[in-house]
């Protein structure tokens, strides 16, 4: 690799190759089943850089007033009927992952799963999943891509989550400025 930038942009070519791949009414099932929570409570779980990914959405929804936890944080309550479980793992094998699925299926819990393999372990305990095409270095590899690790599934986790966020905020009729007024001021 010669230049640094270039491969940023290359970077970004791929992404924009896989968000293409990623399914309008998959993504469209989320949302609505995130706008159907907006009086109950959204958890949130990953393992790795996709647990990143799930906390800085996590964090986008509270900033919209949504009751949104991370799976594990010491604050996280406990989860009721009704209440929706977002999953994150790009081969879907993971089996801490899965044992929370299934706790939460026990509860009553709804279970989203955002993954490059949907007839995983995960997967199949999932009643909404979202594919998104791309590349895991979990089961000795899956995909193709310029990166390193699953790094192409990761960002396009990301920015399609951040998508989700622009059109709950599109959707609620607010200020793109919005998430500020409950933005953090400790820091």
């Amino acid at each position: 690799m010669n230049n640094i930038k270039d491969f940023s942009l290359a970077v970004c070519d791929e992404l924009r190759s896989t968000l293409a791949g990623v399914k309008e009414d998959q993504v469209r099932s989320l949302f609505d089943g995130i706008m159907r929570r907006k009086d109950r409570q959204i958890f949130v779980c990953g393992a790795g850089r996709c647990q990143y990914m799930l906390r800085a959405f996590c964090m986008r929804l509270m900033h919209l007033d949504f009751k949104a936890h991370v799976v594990g944080d010491t604050t996280s309550p406990c989860i009721n009927p009704g209440d929706l479980l977002i999953l994150a793992d790009g081969a879907g094998g993971l089996t801490t992952i899965s044992a929370v699925a299934q706790l939460a299926k026990n509860c009553g819990a709804e279970i989203a799963f955002l993954t490059i393999v949907p007839d995983s372990l995960i997967g199949c305990q999932a009643d909404i999943i979202i594919k998104i095409p791309g590349r895991t270095a979990a089961a000795g590899g899956i995909g193709k891509s310029i990166q390193p690790g699953g790094g192409r599934f990761e960002q396009s986790l990301l920015i399609l989550l951040d998508s989700v966020i622009a059109a709950i905020v599109d959707e609620l009729g607010l200020d793109k400025n919005a998430p500020f007024a409950r933005h953090a001021n400790l820091e």
